[in-house]
């Protein structure tokens, strides 16, 4: 192989190519040689060298110093140099006999830690491929998903998905992380006025707010966390008593998050799990809080309380998520791509992805592909049948009451509508209860967000 260096700019430059030159393996800039690295996996190479970027690169490098790198490397899924895609496809080889090499070369980067998988710029399937023998390396295990490569039985395939960090973001606006109560929490934040605290649920994160966001932040401080474990918050290892991932201790985040922001007193709107962690702070803290608004959930206890053999089925992932680690971790590790793409699509009302956006989509997969995430996930399903059921049976039989006015939506075709009457189910909790139904399967942000515009607009209006 040939390797050749220059000085670009303020960065040492190294390109690594075959003898024939007909494939570039690896090209590597460093400004900053103690700072982390930004390792991006893209189609096939096409004009950068050593000496200068193409669009690509040039847009890599820009990405890598933005997001505070020290320098980055760029391997290809076919080494083949050539501007056009299409001429790539006609090469005998377009892979390049030592490309496997170099690509794992970029993985075993993270060994130490320092480096950070970018996304792919391209993909290319020319067949179906059996797996290669890479599935995670190191602790790059947190930030990448399965390699699939070539062997010598195997045509080649790679597919690699962005790291949880670095997730999208809704356009307009910015994201801070803070600490609350021991953990670090992704915070999405845009608009004035009176503040609203939005709270995404399961499998999901911030991005299924980007419908209706903007929308929100005309009139309201928006206030978007990931939740402990899900998006780029912290995702703590669960405890024996499932607390750490409880409603009780998701709602304490939340409060500490507000008090971290001088915030006072807050309306939330929460949906699925996090319409969760919406009525436990209601209950927990309803000094800090205004109006509440709940999408597509009945309390969990009544939840469990309701289930017959039809709503078993279309909830079955109540019982497994929360079976004894490592179980579903395991099984969900074996392709968590498939797996979140089809609860996605299984919840929907089409069947289908055609609700999600293209970003809100990557952040989805790249979560599931993070294991301390999907632990976190099947954490958070353990506190709803151990803890979060228990807390919910005392305060009913206590008497205790949400005393914020409550909104509900539902969707015609979600969880609530399969568990009996769900508004009626919602007024034995609290006295000032609005309800209605739209169409929608689950996703109801995502599949009809004139409706929850519709129904919460008006009910946060100051």
């Amino acid at each position: 192989m040939i390797t050749r260096s220059h000085i670009k700019d303020d960065a040492p430059s190294v390109a690594v190519y075959s003898d024939c030159e007909r494939y570039r393996y690896a090209l590597t800039r460093v400004w900053e040689p103690q700072g982390r690295r930004l390792s991006f996996v893209m189609l096939n190479p096409s004009t950068a060298t050593e000496v200068q970027n193409d669009p690509t690169v040039e847009r890599c490098e820009r990405r890598a110093r933005a997001l505070g790198f020290g320098g980055f490397r760029v391997t290809n899924i076919f080494a083949w140099r050539d501007t056009d895609p299409r001429k790539m496809r006609a090469a005998l080889d377009p892979i390049g006999p030592d490309n496997d090499a170099a690509i794992l070369e970029a993985c075993r980067l993270g060994r130490s830690g320092d480096c950070r998988l970018g996304h792919p710029w391209g993909a290319f399937e020319p067949r179906p491929a059996g797996r290669g023998a890479v599935a995670r390396v190191g602790p790059f295990g947190a930030a990448f998903g399965p390699v699939q490569g070539r062997t010598s039985q195997t045509s080649a395939l790679y597919r690699l998905y962005a790291t949880a960090r670095g997730l999208d973001m809704i356009e307009g606006f910015t994201k801070t992380v803070i600490r609350c109560n021991g953990v670090d929490l992704a915070v999405h934040r845009a608009g004035q006025g009176r503040p609203l605290l939005l709270i995404h649920g399961f499998p999901q994160n911030h991005m299924c707010w980007e419908s209706v966001a903007p929308q929100l932040a005309r009139r309201h401080d928006v206030i978007i966390p990931d939740l402990r474990g899900y998006g780029e918050s912290s995702a703590p290892a669960n405890d024996a008593g499932n607390t750490t991932y409880s409603k009780r201790t998701m709602a304490q985040d939340m409060a500490d998050l507000l008090t971290a922001l001088d915030i006072s007193r807050a309306d939330v709107l929460g949906h699925d799990r996090g319409a969760r962690v919406a009525y436990r702070f209601a209950l927990d803290h309803p000094e800090r809080l205004g109006k509440l608004g709940i999408i597509e959930i009945v309390p969990t206890a009544d939840f469990w309380a309701s289930w017959t053999a039809d709503l078993a089925m279309a909830a079955y992932h109540w019982t497994f998520l929360a079976q004894p680690a490592p179980l579903p971790e395991r099984m969900i590790g074996a392709d968590p791509v498939a797996y979140v793409e089809w609860t996605l699509a299984q919840w929907t009302l089409t069947k289908s992805l055609e609700a999600f956006s293209p970003a809100a989509l990557d952040s989805y997969r790249a979560q599931a592909l993070d294991p301390a995430r999907v632990h976190a996930m099947c954490a958070d399903y353990r506190a709803g049948a151990s803890f979060d059921r228990a807390l919910d049976e005392a305060d009913k039989a206590a008497g205790k009451q949400i005393t914020a006015p409550l909104r509900l939506l539902y969707g015609a075709h979600g969880f609530p509508a399969k568990s009996g009457n769900a508004a009626e189910i919602w007024r034995r909790w609290a006295p000032a209860v609005e309800a209605s139904v739209c169409e929608a399967g689950h996703f109801v942000m995502e599949e009809n967000p004139r409706a929850v515009l519709a129904a919460f607009e008006p009910f946060f209006a100051p």
